[in-house]
């Protein structure tokens, strides 16, 4: 169970990172102001493509909020994992 798990919280988190670098890269290429240093930040990016409804599009800004959600389950996830195998190995 604890490796379905894993796998599932990798392949997540893959989503994450990666869907919110071809949100950056959209953004950048039709002329929004996106901060770099703030790009990594889990909801920036959804609140420029927000902001931006109207250049962006609503498909943008939903892929922006899902991978805000991914990056959530996935911190929650791994928090779990972690606490259960640490309970597993002191057993």
């Amino acid at each position: 169970m604890f490796m379905v798990l894993f796998i599932s919280l990798v392949v997540l988190g893959l989503y994450a990172v990666i869907g919110n670098f071809v949100v950056y890269t959209i953004l950048v290429w039709r002329g929004v102001s996106v901060d770099f240093l703030w790009a990594g930040t889990p909801g920036y990016l959804a609140k420029v493509c927000s902001k931006n409804i109207g250049l962006v599009g609503a498909k943008l800004t939903w892929v922006a909020r899902s991978t805000d959600i991914a990056f959530i389950v996935v911190f929650l996830g791994g928090s779990f994992l972690g606490v259960c195998l640490s309970i597993a190995a002191n057993s």
